[in-house]
């Protein structure tokens, strides 16, 4: 089950750092972030978009939020399905 909690958290975390092109930044995201009550999974590619100082805020800023990087670039689902497929499985569980 997914569960959108506010609009600004469905955006698209990788491009948030570029508010000309979607008009939303990161500090959008902190605030409805910080009240999430269930378990919060980010997966990045090692080769992706976000820094490691950003997923340390995420994971600061977050509640119960945990990060898996994977050996891939942006595209997770695309490049490393299975990788992502496992990883998704073993938060579940």
């Amino acid at each position: 089950q997914i569960l959108v909690v506010d609009r600004l958290l469905a955006r698209h975390i990788a491009h948030l750092d570029q508010p000309r092109a979607t008009g939303a930044t990161f500090a959008a995201i902190w605030e409805p972030a910080s009240r999430l009550e269930m378990p919060v999974l980010l997966v990045r590619g090692e080769r992706g978009f976000l820094s490691d100082d950003l997923v340390n805020e995420f994971l600061d800023r977050v509640p119960n939020s945990s990060s898996v990087s994977l050996p891939c670039g942006h595209n997770v689902q695309e490049e490393t399905p299975r990788a992502l497929a496992a990883a998704l499985r073993a938060f579940c569980v």
